[in-house]
């Protein structure tokens, strides 16, 4: 059964820059021309500039996005948006995430709680209520043995993912503003029909932290009796950590050091990110392993002797290092890697105790 995603309308204008135009009319980002001559007003998607910009009173400039908004299931019944991420948006979370690192508490009034972000809704304690209907789903797996080494498991691949990682055998998971394919419903039924028969429930994507319902989510699978494992990049330390309440085992992929996170996740603020869930995961007490996956065009030698030193220091524990599988990869990607793997990236002598996948 299909899930229709929640496609909402977004209608907020981007900010303007606010400055003042040629001319006695004043841009005020309002998505309509209100000036004079060169200095006329236009939508908040440009920014003021000396250059002619034609605009009228019936021309609005609105910019629509669709955004996945789950309902609290009690208390509050404002939707808190989680949908595509912005740029902006992107680097708002991450300042809101230091500073709760930092025990800065942020204080939302109650007349604008319906726009607090996913971030603060963690902090503040309500983020359980997310009912895991609004989860875009993009799959159920049959039992296996591979997604938690040593458990029989069944996987829910939870679609979306803010990053574009070189290597990801999983594109057609990332798009963000694609609804699910699974409806919450057919798959709690079919956990509920599993159980007995196997052990485990794994949350996987895409990045599953990237939706406020997973922690809801994941509850309530351990409240069915099963194990509940997590499958995860660390795109969003603080719903990470509210998931790894209801949480057995963490599998964690890190990329590379810090400073080598752009040239795999394309992205300027992942580094951090990951690392801040690195140490949420090491001082949870979950058990976890984490992973790296060796990119044999973008990793060089030095990069992975840097990366394993990294999460030794931190962690005090060796990751496992795991092939790139070619399989669900973009053409290109796979048409450039050709047959080269990790042992072209690595040494014969280097790394012997690691284990490899």
């Amino acid at each position: 059964m299909a899930l229709d995603p929640l496609n909402l309308t977004d209608t907020t204008d981007d900010e303007c820059c606010g400055g003042r135009g040629k001319g006695d009319g004043e841009c005020r980002g309002e998505g309509r021309g209100r000036g004079k001559g060169r200095g006329m007003g236009h939508g908040g998607d440009a920014c003021c500039s000396d250059e002619p910009v034609a605009s009228s009173d019936a021309d609005e400039v609105l910019r629509e996005r669709p955004l996945h908004r789950p309902v609290f299931t009690e208390g509050w019944k404002a939707p808190l948006p989680t949908g595509e991420l912005t740029f902006e948006e992107v680097c708002a979370k991450a300042r809101e995430e230091v500073g709760a690192a930092q025990d800065v508490v942020v204080e939302v009034p109650s007349p604008d709680r319906r726009r607090a972000s996913s971030a603060d809704a963690a902090r503040q304690g309500f983020g359980e209520g997310f009912d895991p209907k609004f989860l875009a789903i993009a799959a159920l797996s049959a039992p296996n043995l591979e997604d938690w080494p040593g458990r029989l498991a069944s996987t829910v691949l939870l679609q979306g993912c803010p990053w574009r990682c070189t290597y990801c055998f999983g594109t057609d998971l990332q798009d963000s503003r694609k609804g699910g394919a699974v409806e919450w419903e057919d798959v709690e039924r079919e956990l509920r029909a599993r159980r007995g028969h196997t052990q485990a429930v794994v949350f996987s994507g895409g990045e599953p932290t990237r939706q406020g319902a997973l922690s809801e989510a994941m509850r309530l699978a351990k409240e069915m009796g099963y194990e509940v494992g997590l499958q995860t990049a660390g795109a969003f330390p603080g719903r990470l950590e509210l998931a790894l309440q209801h949480c057995d085992w963490v599998a964690l992929d890190i990329k590379g050091t810090p400073e080598g996170y752009s040239d795999i996740t394309r992205t300027g603020v992942a580094g951090r990110r990951a690392y801040q869930s690195l140490e949420i995961v090491r001082d949870s007490g979950v058990e976890y392993e984490v992973r790296l996956t060796v990119d044999p065009l973008t990793h060089s030698r030095q990069d992975i002797l840097d990366t394993v030193a990294e999460i030794e220091r931190r962690t005090g524990r060796a990751p496992v290092l795991q092939e790139v599988q070619l399989a669900g990869t973009s053409p290109a990607y796979a048409e450039a890697v050709g047959d080269r793997c990790l042992a072209d990236v690595l040494e014969p002598g280097d790394l012997p105790e690691l284990v490899r996948r």
